[in-house]
């Protein structure tokens, strides 16, 4: 459920949707997730605030391989 949520939130940032891409980060981080994981995707939610999609999707990719 997880990686699929995570693959969603990847489509919206790929196609520039920060409004939706902040909705699926606010369910994501709803999880109970491990430290590292939690860590990585409270940056992705700062540069997705920032705009800064291709940072968000680094960040989002390295929680993934962590799956």
């Amino acid at each position: 459920m997880l990686t699929q949520q995570l693959q969603s939130l990847l489509e919206s940032l790929e196609m520039l949707e920060q409004q939706e891409a902040e909705k699926k980060m606010k369910v994501i981080l709803s999880y109970e997730l491990e430290e590292t994981s939690l860590k990585l995707l409270e940056e992705a939610k700062e540069a997705i605030r920032k705009f800064d999609y291709d940072v968000a999707e680094e960040l989002v990719k390295k929680v993934l391989a962590g799956k």
